[in-house]
């Protein structure tokens, strides 16, 4: 004896999670953007000034596809600077950027994570 059984909402459940793997994207690439942006800040304000050649010659790139970045010191000397010398302690101004935006980006994901499962719940996105 066959049975139909009717889902109700079914429609409209695809119709979202066909929505989510672009929600997620735009919203990872956002993720990315601001962590890059603010790893830039940060890495600006911690990194030692003598004649500012270090704080300019900071760099941040979005990687093609916008999922990625980085951002590092182009001036000669930054290594130095950051892991010291013989003579000269470090100055550990990218390590500790690092850090800082590792747990920040870890944050950042989480809580992206969380809205997207809202927007999607509440019919957003």
């Amino acid at each position: 004896m066959a049975q139909n059984i009717t889902i109700k909402g079914l429609a409209r459940l695809d119709r979202k999670l066909g929505r989510m793997p672009r929600v997620i994207e735009e919203a990872a690439r956002q993720a990315v953007k601001d962590e890059v942006e603010a790893t830039g800040r940060d890495m600006r304000q911690l990194a030692p000034v003598d004649t500012r050649e270090l704080v300019e010659s900071i760099q941040e790139e979005i990687n093609e596809g916008g999922l990625s970045g980085q951002v590092y010191p182009r001036a000669p000397h930054a290594a130095f600077v950051n892991d010291g010398t013989y003579s000269h302690p470090a100055q550990p101004f990218a390590t500790s950027t690092g850090k800082l935006s590792r747990r920040r980006f870890r944050k950042r994901t989480k809580e992206l994570a969380e809205d997207i499962r809202r927007r999607l719940a509440w019919g957003g996105a």
